[in-house]
């Protein structure tokens, strides 16, 4: 592959992008030439490191609330649920109405 490098070291894909002053470069296609040309390239300029920077810990991650209520369930309590509940929360609960009053059912003679 043809690249062209300006008088200033970038890389560019044309010769007019090269503008006045370009030297054409040939890059390898083949993936070992490939990686050989680039730290061959990568010798040449070593860049000055910049500042180090240390990275600091995050902090700590701080637990949800508990939602666990402190007494007994109450029906306002299930009705909060249902109502802040997601798809998959109302399909087990549904579910579960549904196994309960079977057993009921079973039970009453239904």
């Amino acid at each position: 592959m043809r690249c062209y490098r300006t008088s200033t070291g970038l890389f560019v894909g044309t010769q007019a992008e090269g503008g006045d002053a370009f030297s054409r470069i040939v890059v390898p296609d083949d993936k070992p030439a490939l990686l050989n040309f680039l730290n061959a390239l990568a010798g040449e300029q070593q860049p000055e490191p910049a500042e180090r920077v240390t990275p600091s810990a995050p902090p700590p991650i701080q637990p949800a609330p508990s939602r666990q209520p402190t007494g007994p369930i109450t029906l306002a309590d299930a009705e909060t649920f249902i109502q802040e509940a997601d798809h998959r929360q109302l399909a087990s609960l549904a579910e579960n109405v549904i196994l309960r009053m079977r057993e009921l059912g079973k039970g009453a003679g239904l």
